[in-house]
């Protein structure tokens, strides 16, 4: 699927807005349309009405069953799927730690690319989740505060 819209969902503005902006500019000077839209509303509005296939740009993959359930209804009406998680566990000296609550093979399976925050994150990932490597891109903080 060539998409022309992205989804940018965000949470708490106060602390990714700015950065969800910048990503915005950048794909629409690659040519989409971008959306940056509250991510509640926009699991309302795709459950109860017909929005336009695009990609989605998730801000984590927490492992929660009813997270796992929503990607795969988005997968199966055909929308893309990229997260960069808005948490990074850079203060934590185990990565293992944060990522066993911020990811699993379920939603890992699910997605078409996981942006990580740096070689760490990037190489734990490709390490515990060897099926999925291509699917891995360093791309540095997603954040503005």
């Amino acid at each position: 699927m060539k998409s022309s819209r992205v989804y940018i969902l965000t949470e708490v503005a106060a602390r990714e807005l700015d950065a969800n902006i910048h990503l915005a500019q950048k794909a629409a000077s690659e040519g989409l349309n971008a959306v940056i839209i509250e991510e509640n509303l926009f699991r309302s509005l795709f459950y109860r009405s017909a929005i336009p296939v695009g990609i989605v740009h998730l801000k984590s993959l927490r492992p929660e069953a009813w997270r796992v359930s929503f990607y795969r209804a988005l997968r199966n009406k055909g929308f893309l799927l990229t997260s960069q998680d808005q948490e990074s566990g850079l203060l934590q000296e185990d990565f293992q730690e944060f990522a066993s609550v911020r990811y699993s093979e379920n939603t890992i399976e699910q997605v078409d690319r996981v942006m990580s925050w740096g070689r760490r994150e990037y190489e734990f990932l490709r390490e515990k989740f060897p099926l999925h490597v291509d699917k891995f891109q360093i791309t540095g903080s997603p954040r503005a505060d």
